[in-house]
């Protein structure tokens, strides 16, 4: 036996509190217990994991633009759930959007439109165009560049109701036009007084706290409003904002904005800084 097969896990004794949805996590197919990328990634090195999921979405009725898939260049998503979402509307398919490109912020984003369409058994599948960086400004300013956005362009993008809308003033600004559809809500989970309670204790056990979203963020501090003492890991731009703007600071932000990078990026700081 090697020598490296007696050192220490990574992530041995850390105890990390995930606040994300686990409906979230899952893609066609998978229960709501199955592990996402990045509890996995977080377990692989040694980490204790404690779940405790602070919101939860769920689809709402909407209905698509008259004008729509005609009138539109393609459609631009930046979240799963979304997706889903936008494939659960029976008149979605029965549009024929098959004319339009996808343009998916995220590898995982392109996998569920691949999955949603097989599960569908539907045609309506063009060509997906993926970013190099993952997060929503970096993959629209390389969409232009690369020639696929232009000036008149009009794009769809099926959205939750907390959605950032400053992606629309973006892309305003190179005369494109992006509308947002409303297809899923998000609200934080209401919990009992006991569970409340619960949660604080769990919470004030854990080593680090790990948010995938403003609202977590929101909903962790309505609950817990004591100032963590303790590491605070934030994906994506608005994540890490809801964080600084809340406690005034962040320990760990993932390079590339996916579940990997951010499971990577916990990792990388407990090497550096173990416990």
């Amino acid at each position: 036996m090697s020598p490296s097969a007696h050192l220490p896990l990574p992530l041995s004794g850390v105890k990390i509190l995930l606040t994300r949805p686990k409906a979230n996590a899952n893609g066609p197919g998978d229960s709501p217990s199955t592990p996402d990328a990045l509890a996995l990634g977080l377990q692989s090195a040694g980490a204790t994991i404690l779940s405790w999921p602070l919101i939860e979405t769920s689809n709402i009725a909407f209905n698509l633009p008259e004008d729509f898939p005609s009138a539109y260049n393609g459609i631009l998503v930046t979240s799963q759930v979304a997706i889903r979402a936008l494939y659960r509307q029976a008149d979605f398919l029965e549009k024929k959007p098959e004319s339009l490109d996808w343009f998916a912020v995220g590898p995982k984003s392109a996998d569920t439109i691949k999955a949603e369409s097989l599960q569908a058994q539907s045609d309506a599948l063009n060509k997906i165009h993926i970013p190099k960086h993952f997060d929503a400004l970096s993959a629209v300013e390389q969409w232009r560049e690369a020639g696929l956005l232009k000036p008149g362009h009009r794009l769809l993008w099926p959205c939750g109701d907390l959605a950032n809308t400053h992606l629309v003033n973006w892309l305003a600004q190179y005369q494109i036009t992006l509308l947002p559809l409303i297809v899923y809500e998000t609200r934080a989970i209401a919990f009992s007084k006991e569970e409340r309670t619960q949660f604080k204790m769990v919470a004030n056990a854990s080593d680090c706290l790990v948010f995938t979203s403003p609202s977590a963020v929101e909903a962790y501090s309505k609950i817990n409003p004591e100032h963590p003492q303790k590491q605070i890991a934030a994906m994506g731009a608005s994540t890490a904002k809801a964080v600084e703007s809340k406690w005034g600071r962040l320990d760990i932000r993932p390079q590339e904005n996916t579940l990997e990078g951010l499971a990577k990026s916990i990792v990388t700081f407990y090497i550096a800084n173990p416990v």
